[in-house]
């Protein structure tokens, strides 16, 4: 969580704040900086847990000082989707009440997504609606559409939302700065050290966490001052 004013992590219960190694990872991809230190509150929460496993007083306290939510959060492997269902739906619901906790205007949720929701052969615009979820062809993918349909339907009922369905995240021509951890990464990495790429004729397109992260606070800021801008 970031906040405005540095003083509100003297109002937070001492014990829910998770000492992290946040800043050292934020060096290695290039996006810190020195003012972050005293504005964001790192907070141990659990998406399976009910209000994310935080007691009351902090849950409420973050309700009631949060402008944005990013929901970034989901479980990512090839479980079934009822091993995904708590963390990817039940989690995204929570975020949704979390949102709209407080009787001061509802927190404006960005919800970042994946093409995954999406069928091999979608090339146009399309709505979820259009696509039905058993032919999606995993379990992630289809606990991300469920989630989906279920932020969709908050916004429905006016809360602002914006969805993302983001891509692979590549490494920046830039910086070098990459997920170390992703298949495609290592995919790269082999293609180097063999010296052969494969036979096919997929196209890979994405972009790096930089240009994702910029395109997510210039659409949350557009949305502060133009009211629910959602997609």
């Amino acid at each position: 969580m970031m906040v405005k004013d540095p003083s509100y992590l003297a109002s937070m219960s001492r014990s829910t704040v998770e000492r992290l190694d946040y800043e050292s990872e934020l060096q290695l991809n290039v996006l810190w900086k020195k003012n972050f230190q005293k504005r964001i509150i790192p907070l141990k929460a659990d998406l399976e847990e009910s209000q994310f496993g935080l007691d009351q007083q902090t849950y409420e306290s973050v309700a009631e000082q949060v402008d944005f939510i990013y929901h970034y959060g989901a479980t990512v492997n090839r479980f079934p989707c009822s091993k995904l269902y708590q963390s990817n739906v039940c989690g995204t619901g929570d975020i949704i009440r979390l949102a709209t906790y407080t009787k001061r205007p509802q927190i404006p949720m960005h919800y970042i997504s994946t093409v995954s929701v999406l069928t091999s052969d979608t090339n146009n615009k399309i709505f979820v609606d259009k696509i039905a979820p058993e032919s999606l062809s995993t379990g992630y993918a289809q606990s991300k559409w469920v989630a989906e349909k279920l932020v969709m339907e908050a916004n429905r009922l006016e809360l602002p939302v914006t969805i993302y369905r983001l891509g692979s995240t590549e490494t920046s021509t830039k910086t070098c700065v990459c997920n170390r951890t992703d298949p495609l990464i290592f995919f790269f990495a082999t293609i180097m050290n063999l010296h052969v790429y494969p036979a096919f004729g997929r196209k890979n397109e994405g972009i790096t966490n930089k240009e994702k992260s910029t395109a997510m606070e210039t659409r949350a800021n557009r949305s502060l001052y133009n009211g629910n801008d959602s997609v």
